[in-house]
């Protein structure tokens, strides 16, 4: 669940604060409120991209990335499956291992340059890496209409 409130300086930013599970909320910036309004955005859940290094966008910090799927109709949010408990870490079936610490700080090629290719929603609207549905204890990931749309 998070709090949210315009940028100051941007009409495409949404700022954030997001409880993860840790022992305080994140602050997130996303650009994505020319396509998701400020009341279908408030109070709802969302999956988080929370292993980003922290990084400011247009002067205010920001703590990681709300994920989203996007196509030429639009963009709308990916959210976990009802119950699915706030912080919970998603996973892959089939991609044994442990998340990295800091996504962003390996050598070489941003790792999330790299994986982003692989992320798209399929024909049940579920968000994938490769043909590997998110997934949480209670189900898949999932956005409201879009199929073979970006995840990022």
């Amino acid at each position: 669940r998070k709090l949210g409130r315009e940028h100051p300086d941007s009409d495409k930013l949404w700022c954030e604060s997001i409880d993860v599970g840790e022992a305080e909320p994140r602050q997130i910036l996303s650009g994505i409120k020319q396509h998701v309004p400020y009341d279908k955005f408030l109070g709802s859940h969302v999956c988080v991209l929370a292993n980003l290094k922290t990084r400011k966008i247009a002067g205010v910090e920001s703590q990681g990335m709300v994920m989203c799927a996007s196509n030429d109709d639009g963009v709308e949010l990916i959210q976990p499956p009802e119950g699915a408990k706030i912080g919970e870490v998603i996973t892959f079936p089939g991609f044994d291992g442990e998340p990295d610490e800091r996504l962003n700080e390996k050598k070489g090629k941003a790792p999330f340059e790299v994986i982003a290719p692989k992320l798209k929603t399929n024909d049940k609207m579920e968000a994938c890496y490769e043909d590997c549905p998110f997934t949480t204890s209670v189900g898949t990931v999932k956005c409201a209409s879009k199929v073979g749309a970006k995840v990022s």
